[in-house]
């Protein structure tokens, strides 16, 4: 399974303000794509296309382990084993370290729109390529709460475009 985590956004663009969110990232083990940097996967800008997304920069986000998909970001199968993950058997390790997952991406999140003072995004989260979108329009915090309920309970995600505002 191969989960991409991409989007857009309309602001100007500042060549200072990538650079210091790309190093911030990094920090985090998060990698984000900006345009024409989205080449490992063509799928995602024909996606964008498809869905006639609005928004004027590009992004994608993917991690140092998996620098070509997202699936790293969101879900906690590279960083432990099922044993480790399950070994009580009642999930809730599993359920711990997506938490942890997702408040690392979510907090980077929260950075980037504070840090592009960003209005309105679109965030697109699909399982390989897919012209079958959900739509969703809510803020931040609902897309963390949806992504986390679909990771902790199914460990899948509904190919869906979050309309954040």
């Amino acid at each position: 399974m191969s989960y991409f985590l991409f989007g857009t956004f309309n602001v100007l663009q500042n060549e200072k303000n990538i650079q210091k969110m790309k190093l911030y990232g990094r920090e985090k083990d998060i990698y984000i794509w900006f345009d024409d940097e989205i080449a490992f996967y063509e799928g995602i800008q024909r996606m964008l296309i498809e869905q006639k997304s609005l928004g004027s920069i590009k992004f994608a986000i993917t991690s140092k382990e998996q620098p070509y998909n997202s699936s790293d970001v969101l879900f906690p199968f590279d960083k432990f084993t099922n044993e480790d993950l399950f070994a009580d058997k009642s999930r809730e390790y599993f359920k711990k370290c997506c938490r942890n997952n997702i408040s690392i991406l979510f907090n980077y999140l929260n950075q980037l729109i504070e840090s592009f003072q960003i209005s309105q995004m679109e965030i697109f989260v699909v399982e390989g390529y897919d012209d079958n979108f959900f739509k969703k329009e809510c803020d931040l915090e609902g897309v963390k709460g949806d992504l986390l309920l679909q990771i902790e309970d199914r460990v899948s995600i509904d190919s869906c475009i979050y309309y954040v505002i």
